[in-house]
């Protein structure tokens, strides 16, 4: 196999554990994880419900600015997955008995490794909406002026800190957690097709994502056999940006396309 997957930092890292768990624990541990973050958000959105109310499409946001909107968007999603990283450093603390810094926060180029990762996704998948938009297959939303195009600017930057963290989130457990310790304990082939599918499955509950989508996220995953100086960073900058470019798409083809292109996260 490739050498830069062979011996990729992170795979090194790794078998420096105590401890690697069996491939079984790692899915129910994974899983656990991802669900067991979500009930971060419980104080946030009943927060919200006691101030806006709540109707039939849920907490009411029809009278709220983009700034306030995009404040508790963002608030809800670093609630949401902020305690994915809680987790994942009691996991390692005391269970493989090493830092959280191995699972791809080392400090020496992280800023530069990160711009870099957020530059390349604007690039993939702001050409990707922007195809969509050439070819017909994208939609302007009509509605609340004061919640779109320019006025909703402001929220959007306060979203773009929601998403970072959301993105972070969502590659370190499969990319920089779930991908080097089954790599490490196995073989990566191993690693590399488990931690795919394991992403595509929890994309599973996303509104109107197609069995195509759902292919492509998994496929989308192998992209580190082609990519010999990706990191979790660039991952986590260029999901982050996924999210951003592809939030607002409106028809069933644009929100395809970009919850396929969520897995094209350059992996470590």
């Amino acid at each position: 196999m490739f050498p830069w997957i062979t011996e990729n930092r992170l795979f090194i890292l790794a078998r420096q554990a105590a401890r690697l768990p069996h491939i079984l624990i790692v899915l129910l541990l994974g899983l656990a994880i991802a669900l067991l973050s979500q009930f971060g958000a419980i104080p946030v959105i009943v927060t919200q419900v006691f101030i806006y109310g709540f109707s039939e499409t849920g907490v009411e946001t029809s009278e709220m600015s983009a700034l306030v909107s995009g404040s508790w968007m963002a608030a809800t999603l670093i609630s949401s997955f902020a305690g994915i990283f809680l987790f994942l450093w009691l996991w390692t603390r005391f269970f493989e008995k090493r830092s959280l810094a191995s699972l791809g926060f080392e400090l020496p180029g992280a800023l530069i490794k990160y711009a870099r990762g957020f530059l390349l996704g604007i690039v993939l998948f702001g050409g990707a909406v922007g195809l969509l938009a050439v070819t017909g297959f994208v939609e302007i939303e009509q509605g609340n002026p004061s919640t779109q195009g320019a006025a909703a600017l402001g929220g959007v930057l306060i979203v773009l800190i929601g998403w970072i963290v959301q993105g972070a989130g969502e590659e370190v457990l499969t990319r920089g957690w779930m991908l080097p310790v089954l790599s490490a304990r196995y073989k990566p082939w191993v690693g590399i097709i488990v931690s795919s599918l394991f992403f595509a499955v929890l994309h599973g509950l996303n509104p109107d994502l197609s069995v195509i989508a759902m292919i492509n996220l998994a496929l989308f995953g192998f992209l580190p056999l082609s990519m010999p100086c990706a990191k979790v960073l660039y991952g986590a900058s260029a999901h982050c940006t996924r999210s951003g470019t592809g939030y607002r798409a409106t028809s069933s083809a644009s929100r395809s396309a970009a919850a396929a292109l969520a897995a094209a996260r350059c992996s470590t």
